[in-house]
């Protein structure tokens, strides 16, 4: 089985077809489709949680896996038991048998993840349904799905060029074709201006009505809530629950004209960086218009509920078993953008180690050049990926093709990712020195690994 059948074949009208026999699995209910560059895993979890705190049985499709295949599919926050996926791949192959069709020969890993997604929802009667692309978009598996109420565009940049165009108009192009007719669309801040030309003008053909982020919402950061999280009580009231590093407050304000009582509202917001607050913007346009028709009650506290405590896997985040250390997917120019901006406004003098590993489709010199900007030590590794994997040691050659200002920084090129982490351990002189895993969600998945082969071990 091949991991991408991307374009060949005409492969989303095959998956409408299958889904058809399945009797459509998401025909009878919301539909939230979730496209961009950066910032769509987020975006989802976002909503799932808000949707969750809203009392809804929600579907969470989402992609690449970072451990297993099960955290791919989760209903209401809980993954896909071993046991569930077997027993849902067992009823994919008898639809495809009854199509003439073959699980191995006829479709790809993500298109039978997918499909198996589908059948699993339909086996637990979601209401609503969150689906994030796996890449791309009129192309992808997940718009083989027939109907959409909700079409969101996240952050769209360069990546995964050798598959959906060289320009950033290219790969928009590709992107508008998720949207369909008389559907919302939801168009996240900050974007080029090419950007939103190409997906307003697709939506306005499409008749669709448009919302954009920041003519929706203003986001405003608060002061930061130190050493403990806190939650408000039945009398509003903040109370503790859960010791975490920090908190942050933020007030979203709704600047487009509204039927509701209250346009602002103040709550906590667990993920960090400012990307995710051009992220939180756009959810929070999503969610106002979702609730549009309905009397809204303690927006404040669903907000705070959902938000203020949500922790995303590879979102800036801490282990907790090793004393600052920090993994991040962050895999493309954007991306890495943001987290560079982050690590430098956050922790300050500190020294600044970093395994870093990328796959060959990326952007590598442009990632690096950032890169080089906030880290000291750079251990070079290679993403658990035969067929997209970057050399380490051709990885090296653009860390040390250009003077990084330091004389004392060290650049390593070491292949074994366990190896390579243990390096990293290595070279700090103290616990305050921080380590940050970057570059890929499959370095990610192996070095959670080797920090669990270690478990009860002083590193």
């Amino acid at each position: 089985m091949k991991e991408s059948l991307y374009g060949e074949k005409e492969r989303v009208k095959l998956l409408a077809e299958i889904l058809d026999k399945m009797d459509n699995p998401a025909s009878d209910i919301q539909v939230i489709h979730v496209s961009g560059t950066n910032g769509k895993g987020s975006t989802c979890y976002m909503i799932n949680s808000i949707l969750c705190e809203m009392g809804y049985k929600v579907g969470l499709f989402t992609s690449p896996q970072i451990t297993t295949i099960y955290e791919l599919i989760k209903v209401n926050g809980i993954e896909i038991t071993e046991l569930e996926f077997e027993d849902c791949k067992n009823k994919l192959r008898q639809v495809l048998n009854e199509l003439n069709l073959n699980l191995k020969n006829d479709l790809s890993y993500f298109e039978m993840v997918f499909l198996i997604a589908m059948i699993h929802f339909k086996n637990k009667d979601v209401n609503v349904l969150i689906l994030e692309c796996g890449l791309g978009g009129e192309l992808d598996a997940t718009n083989a799905v027939s109907k959409i109420d909700y079409t969101i565009f996240t952050k769209i940049g360069i990546d995964h060029k050798n598959i959906l165009g060289n320009t950033i108009e290219e790969i928009c192009q590709t992107k508008s074709k998720i949207i369909r007719k008389q559907s919302n669309v939801i168009i996240a801040p900050n974007q080029r201006d090419v950007v939103y030309e190409i997906l307003e003008k697709e939506a306005k053909y499409k008749n669709c009505d448009i919302f954009l982020a920041e003519k929706n919402i203003k986001i405003e950061k608060l002061v930061d809530i130190k050493e403990n999280s806190q939650e408000i009580d039945e009398k509003g009231n903040l109370k503790s629950v859960n010791n975490l590093e920090f908190q942050d407050r933020v007030k979203a304000e709704i600047i487009r004209n509204c039927d509701f009582e209250n346009n602002k509202f103040s709550f906590r917001f667990g993920l960090k960086g400012e990307q995710q607050l051009e992220n939180l913007a756009t959810v929070l346009t999503w969610y106002f218009k979702f609730c549009d028709e309905n009397i809204l009650q303690n927006t404040e506290k669903i907000l705070d509920r959902a938000l203020g405590t949500l922790q995303i896997e590879g979102r800036m985040e801490k282990v907790d078993k090793i004393k600052n250390v920090y993994l991040d997917v962050a895999h493309n120019e954007d991306s890495i953008e943001a987290f560079v901006d982050y690590v430098k406004k956050n922790f300050g003098n500190r020294k600044k180690i970093f395994v870093v590993g990328f796959l060959k489709d990326k952007e590598v010199e442009k990632c690096v050049n950032l890169l080089k900007m906030a880290g000291d030590n750079f251990i070079l590794t290679e993403p658990n990926n035969e067929e997209r994997k970057l050399d380490s040691e051709i990885l090296k050659k653009y860390f040390e093709d250009k003077k990084i200002e330091n004389p004392k920084n060290i650049i390593i090129s070491e292949k074994n990712i366990e190896k390579a982490f243990l390096k990293a351990l290595e070279l700090r002189e103290n616990e305050d020195e921080c380590i940050f895993v970057v570059g890929s969600f499959y370095l990610l998945g192996e070095v959670k690994r080797v920090i669990e082969n270690y478990k009860g071990r002083k590193l």
